[in-house]
């Protein structure tokens, strides 16, 4: 716990005090860390469990470290600028993620809407209704019972049931289209 906490603190210092509570799972056979954020802050509890080490996003990102592994350790060297002239030293694996991430931010900017009526018009355009860029799909229902229960409980009125579904599946999606 010591190692989690100095890395949180190094990473993001403004999220603090912060409560760690870690207990053993006996049924996997594995640890259970709760990170409690402090009180009136914006993030929320987060559970580190044997849930999240089964979903498809955890194999993925422990893929993408395996490969960073298999480079080597550090420090690293990245090429870049034009043809690759400017050399950057970067002194440990931190230093690496943190480049790669700001390099894959590089030009983004992320937004977020709950429905198509928070846009304003040009954004909706882009986003929806331009034909050269739009994609229609056919759907096809093989279950109708099955496809009326999904669309009751996403589009009910139902917030409990909606939320439940959210959170029971929202780390299955794989190649959402945002």
């Amino acid at each position: 716990m010591p190692l989690i906490r100095a890395r949180l603190e190094k990473k993001k210092p403004d999220i603090f005090p912060l409560g760690i509570d870690v207990t053993w799972e006996v049924e996997h056979g594995a640890a259970r860390i709760t990170v409690t954020p402090r009180v009136g802050a914006a993030a929320r509890q987060t559970v580190i469990d044997w849930n999240l080490v089964d979903s498809a996003e955890y194999e993925e990102l422990y893929a993408i470290e395996q490969d960073v592994r298999s480079i080597g350790p550090a420090p690293y060297f990245v090429r870049s600028g034009d043809k690759g002239k400017e050399e950057i030293e970067l002194e440990d694996a931190d230093a690496l993620w943190d480049y790669i991430d700001a390099r894959g931010r590089k030009g983004t900017d992320l937004q977020r809407y709950k429905g198509l009526g928070e846009m304003n018009p040009s954004q909706l355009w882009e986003t929806t209704l331009d034909p050269n860029t739009r994609v229609m799909l056919q759907v096809r229902l093989d279950d109708a019972v099955q496809t009326d229960q999904i669309f009751t409980i996403l589009m009910g009125d139902q917030v409990e049931p909606r939320r439940q579904f959210i959170e029971d599946n929202a780390l299955n999606v794989k190649n959402l289209d945002i």
